[in-house]
This record gives structure tokens, C-alpha cells and sequence, in this order.
């Protein structure tokens, strides 16, 4: 059975999911409790601008915001448009989803049946996280690229 979404999901929308799906399971399962980090957690924020380089994509683009009331960020899988129109909206690939199985989403923000993510991801678009760990960023895109 081909799943309806499909209907407006693109071919590079399904690679892109693909490949970060790959990507995210480069990293050792174990990279969570590295005490070279002092046991500090892998966070979203990190993940997603690794597999962001590590797609090597000229359109995706890294979004930092909430995902309800979490501090989140995930993949635009191009810009978005300004002004925003809900049906000219990318796609979102969540590489570390919240509270989810699978772990790596791509979820249609319009696309003409109206679920209600905007709702869920919400961003600022002058908004940029300031404490991201380039260190933890250059470690996990070497794990991907082995």
C-alpha cells in the first residue's frame, strides 16, 4: 500500500528523509553518556545542524523554536516563504523529534489537508540559539561521515 501522504511529499522531500534517517543512525547509541562530555545529554539543537552540513543540501534550512513548550530545533526542508503562506510551506524534518518513535519525521506543515502542526512547531524567525555546541556539531558530522 502506498500511504497518502506520498501524494504531496516530493522525490527530494523523501530523499532528504532518507538520508537523515541514515545519518542519525551513524551515531553510536551509546554518544548519549560520553564522559568526555561530563555525561551531558545530545540535544536537538546540535543534531539537527550536523545532519543539516551533513545533507549537503543547498535549501534545507536549521529552525530553532518550541515544539509546544520545549525548545526545539528541526530542518525546514527549504525556506520558508515571506510572507508565510501555509500552503507554500517546506516540509519539516525532525531529526530528534520529541516524544516519538520514529525519531527522524518528516512532517507536511499545509499541503492541502490541514494537520495541525503549526500548532505544535512554533518559531520566532529572528530568533537564533546562542549556546550551540560547535564541538558536539564537529563530533557528530565525523560520525556521520565515517
Amino acid at each position: 500500500m502506498t500511504p497518502f501522504v506520498l501524494k504531496y511529499v516530493t522525490k527530494r522531500e523523501q530523499r532528504l528523509l532518507q538520508r537523515a534517517q541514515a545519518l542519525v543512525e551513524r551515531v553510536p547509541a551509546d554518544y548519549l553518556w560520553n564522559e568526555k562530555y561530563g555525561y551531558s545529554e545530545l540535544r536537538c539543537h546540535e543534531l539537527a545542524r550536523a545532519v543539516n552540513i551533513a545533507l549537503e543540501d543547498q535549501r534545507t534550512v536549521v529552525q530553532d523554536g518550541w515544539f509546544q513548550i520545549v525548545e526545539h530545533s528541526w530542518i525546514w526542508t527549504h525556506p520558508v516563504p515571506n510572507p508565510p503562506r501555509i500552503s507554500k510551506f517546506p516540509k519539516v524534518l525532525d531529526v530528534y523529534q520529541p516524544v516519538s518513535l520514529p525519531q527522524v519525521t518528516l512532517l507536511d506543515f499545509g499541503g492541502g489537508y490541514g494537520l495541525p502542526w503549526h500548532r505544535i512547531y512554533v518559531w520566532d524567525a529572528t530568533s537564533t540559539r546562542d549556546d550551540i555546541r560547535v564541538d558536539v556539531v564537529k563530533e557528530l558530522l565525523g560520525f556521520m561521515r565515517s
